[in-house]
């Protein structure tokens, strides 16, 4: 359990806003971001919430889970299942996205 600190952003199209929130990581500097996957991009934050700057993600649609990570090397990291058998069974992809 853990007790609520502050919103980020709110729903919406405009900087700083989303449509489908599929993740939220906290980079090594302290900074959260957000992918909006129905929005097609990645939303950054300051650790105390301020916008800083919204940017296109290569990928869009819907997701399950949360599929955003964040290493120590300051990279995020995007996890994707990719439907590619004939049986619809899910194959892992990952995509790399550099600060």
């Amino acid at each position: 359990t853990g007790a609520f600190v502050r919103d980020l952003g709110g729903k919406g199209g405009g900087p700083g806003e989303y449509t489908q929130v599929n993740g939220i990581a906290r980079h090594p500097s302290g900074d959260l971001y957000v992918w909006d996957a129905g929005g097609g991009r990645v939303n950054r934050y300051r650790a105390d919430g301020s916008y800083v700057t919204t940017w296109r993600s290569p990928f869009t649609g819907w997701f399950t889970q949360n599929q955003l990570f964040a290493d120590a090397a300051g990279r995020l990291l995007m996890w994707l299942p990719i439907m590619t058998n004939p049986d619809n069974s899910l194959e892992r992809q990952d995509s790399y996205v550099r600060l």
